[in-house]
């Protein structure tokens, strides 16, 4: 029998080994380069944003990209040791997708780990050959359509051992048969890896949905009813049928909880600043007041920022010091955000109505 490994709840499942940069994933080491937002596609349950879709913009995570200095800081700021190149559809940027590769392995070494994701319909022998010179890692095949099995049989199985090959799809609701029969193909081209993502909603492709009979899941996040279920009846089939090829499972979920939680966390102790405390969550909390409360204060603080008229303070130096919690009581606010670039707050409440019970701080 074939052996079970993750939970199969929002962790995900599979049999066999993860691809490389599923591992890296899982640990919050991976950073996502969107290369361009241009696609010849229009699947119908594309869940890139609006503000992304058909635009020629490049971002690495949360940071739009204006110049290669701006791509290596951010992967040096969140500690990755990969990135997994998407889109949109990359084939159409080539140069730019090479460029991008070279620069990623000068600039931190020939294992950082690599992998990218494309339709494949573009791609051709010498294509392939030159993102293998560069250093392309893993190739993760979503095909569309007919164009794309043909590209995959003829031209990308050429390639087997020289760098990791496998597919990757939506597990879209009730196609059990579709599904099984891309794990057999997969099997028998020789690729290593099928892995089925479970099929996300998102406000650019809910109506799409919708309008094909597809609802979006009461009890699980963001996602379309059907699609877990889906997946874990291919998962046990696969398991039933004894095959060798690694089949995995990755909930919607798991990119909130884990991936960009992890994520977070780690480009917060690369990049917090004195005043900022780092939560469980990834998220950073301080305090924001005004120059003039801060001039009255009783007691003088070390872990201060000053920009303009506000001044930011360390959360754990106020609220472990009763006295001046009171002196600020009604003029200062607690503020958690993201470790982004330019911070993204998520809330803002005045310090005497902040539940510190509801964080677990990693570091003040």
């Amino acid at each position: 029998m074939v052996k079970l490994w993750g939970n199969c709840g929002d962790f995900g499942c599979w049999v066999g080994e993860l691809p490389t940069g599923c591992k890296l994933c899982k640990k919050g080491l991976k950073s996502v380069v969107f290369l361009t937002g241009l696609c010849s596609e229009s699947c119908f349950y594309c869940p890139v944003s609006n503000e992304r879709r058909g635009r020629d913009v490049t971002y690495i995570n949360d940071e739009l990209v204006n110049n290669f200095d701006e791509l290596i800081s951010e992967v040096k700021a969140c500690g990755s040791r990969g990135v997994g190149i998407t889109g949109g559809e990359p084939l159409l940027r080539f140069s730019r997708l090479i460029q991008v590769i070279k620069v990623l392995k000068e600039n931190f070494s020939t294992g950082f780990h690599i992998h990218l994701y494309t339709s494949g319909k573009q791609l051709t022998e010498s294509m392939l050959k030159e993102l293998v010179n560069v250093g392309l890692d893993e190739l993760r095949i979503h095909p569309v359509d007919e164009v794309s099995i043909k590209v995959l049989k003829k031209v990308i199985t050429k390639f087997v051992g020289s760098l990791s090959l496998g597919i990757e799809v939506p597990a879209i609701p009730g196609r059990f048969e579709w599904l099984k029969g891309l794990v057999l193909m997969a099997n028998d081209l020789g690729l290593e890896f099928v892995n089925m993502n479970e099929l996300e909603v998102s406000e650019s492709n809910v109506d799409e949905l919708i309008m094909r009979g597809y609802r979006p899941s009461a009890e699980r996040f963001m996602s379309a009813e059907g699609s877990h279920e889906t997946a874990l009846r291919v998962i046990e089939w696969v398991m039933n049928e004894g095959l060798s090829i690694t089949v995995h499972y990755c909930p919607a979920i798991f990119k909130d909880r884990y991936q960009y939680r992890l994520r977070m966390i780690l480009r917060g102790l690369n990049t917090k600043r004195p005043h900022e405390v780092l939560t469980t969550e990834g998220t950073l909390l301080y305090i924001r007041t005004d120059i003039r409360t801060y001039i009255s204060l009783s007691k003088e603080l070390r872990k201060v920022c000053i920009k303009g008229n506000n001044v930011y303070l360390n959360v754990c130096d106020v609220l472990n010091d009763e006295s001046l919690l009171k002196e600020l009581v009604g003029r200062a606010y607690v503020v958690e955000a993201y470790p982004t670039k330019v911070r993204r707050v998520l809330n803002e409440v005045p310090i005497e109505d902040f539940n510190a019970n509801e964080y677990v701080v990693m570091r003040c």
